[in-house]
């Protein structure tokens, strides 16, 4: 599987919003993908991508320059336990 993790260079709300909405067992609360939306917004976020097309975020907060935490990570079903979480989590922490 040729998948590419990268820092998202621009508002990455709409991104996270549609992989969220394909995962509503674990994120069907409208209020709360509009706050993971707000965060992607305004925070780093990593984009996973095959072929452009977007299968995992992940949203990093930062509280201070040595210390951040993940705010979200998520993944389209299908691809659940293909390593795409492993990868965007190894690329956040380089």
């Amino acid at each position: 599987m040729d998948c590419e993790c990268h820092w998202s260079t621009g508002a990455s709300g709409s991104v996270v919003r549609e992989i969220l909405e394909t995962l509503p067992d674990w994120f069907g609360i409208a209020e709360a993908v509009d706050g993971y939306v707000a965060e992607a917004e305004r925070s780093p976020t990593l984009v996973a991508s095959i072929h452009t097309r977007p299968v995992g975020a992940l949203t990093l907060v930062r509280h201070s320059p040595d210390a951040a935490e993940v705010h979200l990570m998520a993944v389209i079903r299908p691809l659940h336990r293909a390593g795409i979480g492993r990868r965007l989590l190894g690329k956040a922490r380089r």
